[in-house]
């Protein structure tokens, strides 16, 4: 009985592997926007607290999550797909958990956007809507309005900050026997 190895991935012909470069001709490629990405979410916090304020400032902060998206699409399709071409490539494997550490601290810094959106009051969201600003947004705004009653407040997700102080002492209590 005859037993047939499988080649290492160092073995396949490059014909035989996946193309990447149109996502990125080199790792260093990746790097870059990876650095880009780090250097770049972080300005969402300009639009915190303001998403109100006009329609011109939604989609200024809609079309700037986008922006952040797109990237974010890119860098994790080759992280994934250089992963999964070689799961025993150490740096396909890094650059990976490295985007995925990345990603956590990117959905923390953009998770204000849908409840702030859901406070906006019901008439003024509505002439929102009407507004040429956001023409391109109209359908998934109206798809994340249809969870305003499923949505916190952030009264209601951070419940500790605006309660009152705890006590400092454990409760006492007193149990009488007859």
């Amino acid at each position: 009985m005859s037993t047939t190895r499988t080649p290492l991935r160092t073995e396949i012909p490059e014909s035989d592997k996946w193309d990447l470069s149109p996502l990125f001709h080199t790792d260093a490629d990746w790097e870059a926007d990876f650095g880009k990405l780090q250097s770049s979410f972080v300005g969402v916090a300009k639009f915190r607290g303001h998403l109100a304020e006009s329609p011109a400032a939604l989609a200024e902060c809609l079309e700037f999550e986008k922006s952040i998206d797109q990237l974010v699409d890119q860098l994790n399709q080759y992280a994934a797909l250089s992963t999964a071409g070689d799961s025993a490539d150490a740096t396909a494997l890094s650059r990976e958990a490295k985007l995925d550490g990345l990603l956590v601290k990117v959905g923390e810094a953009f998770s204000f956007i849908s409840p702030e959106i859901q406070q906006i009051p019901d008439d003024r969201f509505a002439e929102f809507l009407a507004d040429s600003a956001l023409v391109d947004w109209t359908t998934p705004l109206q798809k994340l309005r249809r969870n305003k009653p499923h949505t916190l407040t952030e009264r209601h997700r951070y419940p500790a900050v605006y309660s009152p102080a705890l006590p400092s002492q454990p409760c006492e209590t007193s149990h009488t026997s007859s």
